[in-house]
């Protein structure tokens, strides 16, 4: 199994240090059979999903818990947006895509945006890292905040 590249030994030592210190870790994606089902199915639907699971945390949180998500960066956006896509027949199209973070219950949130400068991600298939440098009006709500830390190389493991 190749990992995703931004996620690492070091993100897994941060989660089960969590965990020993009592802090509540759940995972929200898809289950892994559906994702079988993903190019069938609408641009958002992925998102939809994912936020539902998130919510379903956020409904029994108690008043003075707080939660953090780690998300990749079109997922965490809380605005809606036009997305360029390729279908399988070659056709460029503009969809709208309701990302995970416009779906999210809550009133706001502070976003962290890891942003890597260099190195290879899995994501389907290796590919190139490319900086995002994100715009906080163009895919967060005003009452939203984003912080940006840069990460010199990203690399996929095994």
């Amino acid at each position: 199994v190749i990992q995703d590249g931004r996620y690492s030994a070091l993100h897994k030592e941060l989660i089960l240090g969590l965990k020993t210190k009592g802090i509540k870790v759940f995972g929200f994606d898809i289950k892994s059979s559906q994702w079988g089902q993903i190019n069938d199915k609408e641009l958002s639907w992925r998102d939809r999903l994912m936020a539902e699971n998130i919510n379903k945390h956020l409904q029994v949180l108690k008043q003075n818990e707080k939660v953090i998500i780690i998300s990749g960066d079109a997922h965490f956006s809380t605005l809606e947006t036009m997305v360029r896509i390729t279908k399988p027949n070659g056709e460029k199209t503009l969809e709208k895509f309701s990302p995970m973070g416009s779906k999210i219950s809550v009133n706001s949130l502070l976003a962290i945006h890891l942003r890597y400068q260099s190195g290879q991600v899995f994501n389907h298939k290796t590919k190139e890292v490319q900086p995002i440098t994100l715009t906080k009006e163009h895919i967060f709500r005003s009452v939203d905040d984003l912080i940006e830390i840069d990460i010199p190389n990203a690399h996929p493991t095994k």
